[in-house]
């Protein structure tokens, strides 16, 4: 069980890097399908497949509001 922490590790630095990568296009991800989500204007964006960043953009910040597994939509 050593190599958990390391993959856990390198699994938060990409996370951090997708999420700090909306900063240049905030809008490049579609508005989210869920009406209370699409009400408020978030947006969503897929993250190796299995994640949605669940965000908003507010005074020319980007604010994640959720990661949510994609198992947990169902």
């Amino acid at each position: 069980m050593q190599g958990f922490p390391i993959s856990a590790d390198k699994f938060n630095e990409r996370l951090i890097a997708f999420g700090e990568s909306h900063t240049v296009f905030s809008e490049k991800y579609p508005i989210c399908r869920f009406p209370k989500l699409a009400f408020k204007e978030f947006r969503r964006a897929v993250f190796e497949k299995n994640y949605i960043f669940v965000y908003k953009e507010i005074k020319n910040e980007i604010i994640v509001f959720d990661v949510i597994h994609v198992k947990r939509l169902i």
